[in-house]
């Protein structure tokens, strides 16, 4: 196993964030970090590059990162590069990974966790597999050149999931027994077509997972 490497995870409040943040947490036990200091050495910033849902996003994330007992690093540490409004998805997502990465350097985080997936239910989408490599690559070795902290020239953007579908996602969310019910598209929100449509995908996959579906939605 690795050594422990201070962390910032970067979360959207989803499935993958969640399960992200939880093997953070077991990864730094593991390697001797007390319960007590989890929050110091593992911290979890909001990564919502798309508007939809960003509040209900934030919430969630802010959410599993207290219940897991992590650092959360709110509003007053929003990422040091902001994307123009005229900015595409593409362009959104580059530029606030930067920031995110300038952040982490700043923040003396050596491993910038990033638990995008280029899955779709039961297959990888190549090209956006290619986009999350290259751009973790890329930007991490911006931030190495632009950042003055001194851990920047070290920073790695780790991408555990990328070549993961959504089913292999839930398969590792059923396995470590993750509190589905704190991501942010739980919430019955039965007017909101951004919400549903993303419970109807991961529920999909955590159905075929082994997941047993509720009645009812917890209310939050």
């Amino acid at each position: 196993m690795d050594a422990w490497r201070r962390t910032l995870i970067l979360s959207d409040g989803g499935l993958s964030s969640l399960v992200a943040c939880m093997h953070a947490r077991e990864s730094a036990i593991l390697a001797g970090i007390k319960p007590d200091a989890l929050a110091t050495q593992a911290l979890v910033l909001a990564f919502v590059p798309q508007p939809e849902a960003v509040l209900l996003q934030r919430k969630a994330a802010a959410a599993q990162a207290e219940l897991l007992g992590l650092g959360w690093c709110g509003h007053e540490a929003r990422g040091l590069a902001l994307p123009s409004p005229q900015a595409d998805e593409g362009e959104r997502e580059c530029v606030e990974l930067l920031g995110a990465a300038l952040l982490a350097a700043r923040f003396e985080c050596e491993r910038l966790t990033w638990p995008a997936t280029a899955g779709t239910h039961d297959s990888v989408n190549l090209d956006r597999l290619a986009q999350i490599n290259d751009r973790s690559l890329v930007v991490a070795r911006l931030a190495s050149i632009a950042s003055n902290a001194a851990v920047a020239t070290g920073i790695v953007i780790d991408t555990p999931f990328a070549e993961l579908c959504d089913r292999q996602v839930a398969d590792l969310a059923m396995d470590i027994a993750a509190p589905i019910e704190r991501c942010w598209w739980w919430a019955r929100l039965a007017s909101d077509s951004v919400v549903e449509q993303e419970r109807a995908r991961w529920m999909a996959a955590l159905e075929g997972a082994g997941f047993a579906l509720a009645t009812t939605f917890a209310a939050r």
